[in-house]
């Protein structure tokens, strides 16, 4: 196991706060350049999108956290709520990579109707 009285910890704390050079902070005034970037668990297009993945493919997604690597962190960055729905990664990154056509066409199904109930409900 490392020794972490070798002064790594106290470098780690400031890379965490301090500004890369020729960085701004105009995007996040008075916040740390890179902020948390999270979804409200109790917005409404949350509900919508799982009642709308239960009626078309029969199972309601739990919410989960990810590891923050997809777009959505730039929706977000512009208050735009943004949500992961998508096919099953258990296929993913492996030999013979694939997803299912019916599961693909699901996901497409449950986007569409997703963003009708959710804009047809701000009109």
């Amino acid at each position: 196991m490392p020794d972490h009285d070798d002064g790594t910890l106290p470098k780690l704390s400031k890379v965490d706060t301090e500004e890369p050079a020729g960085a701004s902070r105009k995007a996040y005034p008075g916040r740390r350049l890179f902020r948390q970037n999270d979804a409200d668990p109790e917005h409404e297009m949350l509900r919508i999108i799982q009642d709308n993945a239960e009626a078309v493919a029969g199972t309601r997604p739990a919410p989960v956290v990810g590891l923050g690597g997809t777009d959505c962190r730039f929706w977000r960055a512009k208050g735009v709520p943004a949500f992961v729905y998508g096919c099953l990664p258990d296929r993913m990154g492996a030999p013979d990579e694939r997803v299912p056509v019916e599961e693909f066409l699901d996901v497409v199904r449950v986007h569409t109707l997703s963003a009708y109930d959710y804009l047809a409900a701000s009109a």
